[in-house]
C-alpha cells in the first residue's frame, strides 16, 4: 500500500511539475502564474496541491533540484572525457532536456541554477586558475568566467541552439582559456 502511495505521489507531483512547466513555455513569468491556473492545467484540485506543495516556487524548487542533481549524475558519467570533449556532451544533454533547461535559464529571478551548472562544468578552470593566477584575481576571474558563460549559454538557447554544440564548446573553453592566460603569472 505504501508503495502505491509514493507511486502516486511521485505521479502527481510530475503532472503538478508538467503544468507549471507547460505554463512557463507558454510565456507566463513564475510570479504571475497562479495555484488555480497551475490545478486546472494538471485537472487536479487546490487540496491535491497544497498536500505537496505550499507555493508554485517551491515547484521550481523541486525542478532546479532534480534537474542539478541529473545534471551533475551526467557529469560523473561523463567524467572520463576532459576538455571540450566533456563540454560538447553536457551541451548535447543541455540540447536534449531543452524544455526544462530553456526555462531554467531563461529564469531570470533565480540565476543560482545556471550558476550551479556552470561552476560545476568550470571546476577544473578553478583548479588552473588557483596555480597560475595571482590569489587576488582569482575570484574576480572566475566570476567573469561563469557570467559570460551564462550570457552565451543563454543566448545559444535563445537562438534555439544556432551554433553546433561543438562550436559554442570551443568559444567557452577559448575564451575562458584566454582569460586565465591574460592573467597568468607563470
Amino acid at each position: 500500500m505504501n508503495t502505491k502511495n509514493n507511486q502516486r505521489t511521485r505521479i502527481t507531483k510530475k503532472i503538478f511539475v508538467n503544468s507549471l512547466i507547460s505554463l512557463l513555455t507558454e510565456g507566463f513569468s513564475l510570479e504571475s502564474i497562479t495555484i488555480t491556473q497551475i490545478c486546472k492545467k494538471a485537472e487536479l484540485n487546490r487540496g491535491t496541491f497544497y498536500a505537496h506543495y505550499s507555493i508554485p516556487m517551491d515547484i521550481m524548487t523541486e525542478i532546479e533540484n532534480e534537474t542539478f542533481a541529473n545534471f551533475v549524475g551526467y557529469i560523473e558519467e561523463i567524467s572520463k572525457n576532459d576538455g571540450i570533449d566533456k563540454l560538447v556532451y553536457l551541451l548535447k544533454y543541455i540540447r536534449a532536456n531543452d524544455n526544462v533547461y530553456r526555462i531554467l535559464f531563461s529564469n531570470k529571478e533565480n540565476t543560482n541554477f545556471s550558476s550551479l551548472i556552470l561552476n560545476s562544468v568550470f571546476e577544473e578552470f578553478s583548479d588552473l586558475a588557483q596555480s597560475i593566477i595571482d590569489q587576488r584575481f582569482t575570484q574576480y576571474l572566475y566570476n567573469y568566467m561563469i557570467l559570460g558563460s551564462e550570457s552565451i549559454l543563454n543566448n545559444w538557447i535563445d537562438s534555439d541552439y544556432d551554433l553546433s554544440e561543438k562550436e559554442v564548446a570551443q568559444m567557452l573553453f577559448s575564451l575562458c582559456k584566454s582569460v586565465l592566460k591574460s592573467f597568468s603569472y607563470k
